[in-house]
This record gives C-alpha cells, structure tokens and sequence, in this order.
C-alpha cells in the first residue's frame, strides 16, 4: 500500500502525447490551480495533438479556453491572476513535469521564484506572451520552422525605414548598453516609448497597422536590414524586417530581438529535470493479471493472486477509492463518477506486486 501512495504523490500522469518538437528530449506538461491539480497543457508537444498549448482550437491553446494559459480573463493566463505564468508576482504559477515525475521547474515570469524555469521556450514565452496568445498558430511556426542560422549573419547590421526620410532604426548586435542597439531598452532604437524604435507598438515603425512598420504582417515598405563595406563606404540591401513572410528574404522582428537578447545562443530542447523520482518508481508487472480502460470502463483481472486490491489516485496522492477485491477474481468499475482530472489505477497483488494504468477524465 505504501508503495502505491508512493507512485500516487510523484508519478507524472497521462501520456497524453508521444509527438513533439524535433529537438525535445522529454515531453512536458504544465499542472496549475490549488495543489497543481489542474491540467493545463503540454509545453512542447506539436500543435495537432490535442493536449498541446500550441494548438489554438484545442482545450490547452485556445486563447478564450478555461484550461489556456493564453487566455488572460480566465483563472490560468494574464498579468493579474494568481495562478498565471505571467503574473511577475505570483507565487503559485504552473509546474513543469515529465510523465516520469520529472520536476522541471515553474513557468513563470515572477524572477525571484525559486526553481523558475529559464531554459529558451520558457525565455521565448516569457517574452512574447501577449503577442502569442493573439496568434498562437504563427508563433509554433517561429519556434519550429525558422531556421535560426540566418540571424546570426545580421549581426552588426543597420536597419533603415522606406519611408521618404529612409529613417534610420537602429544597429543590431546583442550588446544592450550600445547607444544604438535595437535591444538597448533605453535606447532611441530598442525602448518601446521611442518614436524610431521597431518595438514601440504606436510607432509608425512598430504598429500593426502601418506599411513601414516591422509587425505589420501585410506591409509592402516594411523595413530593410542593410551591411555596410567600411572599405567601400557603402550599404547593401540585405533582408526585410518585417512579419509579412511574402517579403523575401525577410528576418522576424521577434526572433530577431529574442536570439540577440540570448546572444545568438538558441537550444529549443527541454533540459535535464530539476530533480526526478524515476528511481523511486518499481512496478511489477505480473502476467497473470491485467486492467483493461475503455472510455470510461474500468475492468480487471487479478489471476491466481490470493490477495487483491484495486486503488484509484489522483497527482496528490488523495485516494478516490480503494477496495479490496480480494474475492473477485474479475471484476468491473465504472470511472464516469470521477471528477474531471488525471488518475493512477494501481492493482496490489499479494502485497508486493503492483500493476499500474493511467487514466485521464475529461
């Protein structure tokens, strides 16, 4: 029995995926609310798998979902809610998890939580959070498809606007204390309250709505990213600087700002767990039993054991029934009555065999 409360309290749930980014080493999920019971969604799964947080019709990635982080009016996303990932105050903002128990750390951006997660698609998220729960879908096409060698061959290029004044906008390196850097957040060029910065969002260079404007995804004059021959003193027209990816060949504005802040040092993959409790997990599995899901049908077979019982508990540890059945060899249990949530069927079999489902009720 000890060994089954065990598994309850640090086991992962539901493999609800087994696709993910390409350069993911371990599918993650985050857990929120009161006691981390609820689920929110999985960090880095692909975006047409139904539990992922990129998927922006699904439960976990549509931005008006009661399960979506990307949905700021509801208890799990914005800037004021206590169990969002993007209240700079929260103290109880979602956990990262493996489905072997793996502690990856809170997503958040409250900078003085212990154990905050700081690896890239956190960082990622971080920064663009507002931007992406407006549009999702495009940006799981950033972090997935853009080849990312090609921002680091525009490092200490210039940036000038096509209006009639062709204005310049700045200098692109990862130094944040050049005066001209366009990720100097106090600078003409990288503070989002300048008038000739990319990033300033009622500029006429950062608007969505302006044709010289780096993020408006359907400008025909957005701005151009030049190299200079200090030899020949000359500019050359290199790449557009824009969200409107018709506009070839063009750099995105928000990857652009996002590999110079990370100093052109980008890793996608998900890092070793915080710590993990694998170790802790030991299941025998014996074939002479068995338990069968379908729907929400539970059934069971405890074969030649003497002894049996059947456990259902949910990521805390609570136990939501326990029966021994001791006496009935097969046997039926119906799972519909559970509240919605993630669950570990275990059998015990003669005190030290266990057998062990996951389940989740939707």
């Amino acid at each position: 029995m000890a060994m089954i409360l065990n598994i309850c309290r640090v086991l992962a749930l539901v493999v609800l995926s087994q696709t993910y980014f390409i350069h993911a080493a371990e599918v993650v999920h985050l857990y929120g609310g009161a006691n981390d019971s609820v689920y929110l969604g999985c960090l880095n799964c692909i975006e047409t798998d139904a539990s992922s947080i990129w998927n922006e019709f699904g439960s976990y990635g549509s931005n008006l979902s009661q399960t979506s982080i990307w949905n700021d009016l509801g208890n799990y996303g914005g800037n004021l809610k206590s169990y969002s990932p993007f209240n700079d105050l929260a103290s109880s903002p979602p956990k990262i998890v493996d489905d072997q128990g793996g502690f990856y750390g809170y997503l958040t951006t409250n900078d003085t939580k212990t154990n905050r997660a700081i690896f890239d698609l956190a960082q990622f998220i971080y920064l663009f959070w507002e931007n992406i729960q407006d549009d999702v879908s495009s940006y799981y096409d950033l972090i997935t498809q853009e080849p990312l060698n090609k921002y680091g061959y525009v490092n200490g290029m210039y940036i000038f606007a096509q209006d009639a004044n062709q204005q310049y906008l700045g200098f692109i390196t990862s130094n944040v204390y050049e005066a001209q850097s366009i990720v100097n957040p106090y600078g003409s060029y990288g503070s989002i309250y300048s008038t000739t910065s990319i990033y300033n969002t009622f500029s006429t260079y950062g608007s969505k709505y302006s044709s010289y404007s780096a993020y408006y995804p359907y400008a025909t004059t957005p701005p151009i990213i030049y190299s200079y021959n200090s030899t020949t003193k000359l500019y050359t027209a290199q790449y557009y600087l824009t969200k409107n990816i018709y506009k070839t060949p063009y750099i995105d504005p928000d990857m652009l700002k996002f590999v110079l802040l990370q100093n052109f040092n980008i890793d996608w993959s998900i890092p070793s767990p915080i710590y993990s409790h694998i170790n802790d997990l030991i299941i025998q599995k014996s074939p002479q039993t068995g338990i069968e899901i379908r729907g929400d049908a539970l059934s069971y077979d405890i074969g030649i054991n003497k002894s049996a019982a059947l456990i259902i508990c949910n990521i805390r540890g609570q136990i939501f029934h326990r029966a021994d059945i001791s006496k009935n060899r097969t046997g039926t249990y119906n799972l519909s009555g559970l509240p919605t949530g993630f669950y570990l069927i275990a059998l015990e079999l003669d005190g030290n065999k266990k057998l062990v489902k996951k389940y989740v009720r939707r």
